[in-house]
């Protein structure tokens, strides 16, 4: 579903499976938006985008957090403390399209 979005929005998909690499990756490819779990198998995503915000580089850069944990509540104030756009539970995937796709036209708005 991400994908059919980014492309139809004009955008390429580049997936990162570990915490690790994400900022590597966003310095390297520069993307308009990062969507970022926070369970990675290496890394805390919280502790990512910690990363991500404080390198100037990517730190303009809106993080909209995709996260299967429960806590909402609790995990939506901390990510949002930390710089992320937005949080979205994984149990509702229409609603990460609808933010994905607001985000984008944001973005296309501000370069127009």
């Amino acid at each position: 579903m991400v994908q059919r979005v980014a492309t139809e929005f004009g955008h390429q998909l580049v997936q990162v499976r570990k915490g690790v690499a994400v900022l590597s990756m966003a310095l390297e490819s520069m993307p308009d938006l990062i969507v970022l779990d926070i369970g990675f198998p290496d890394a805390d995503g919280r502790d990512v985008l910690a990363q991500l915000k404080a390198e100037p580089r990517t730190a303009g850069i809106p993080v909209l957090i995709w996260s299967g944990r429960h806590d909402l509540d609790s995990e939506r104030r901390i990510a949002i403390s930390l710089g992320a756009e937005d949080y979205v539970e994984k149990t509702d995937a229409q609603l990460l399209m609808r933010k994905i796709e607001r985000l984008l036209l944001r973005i296309q708005g501000d370069r127009s």
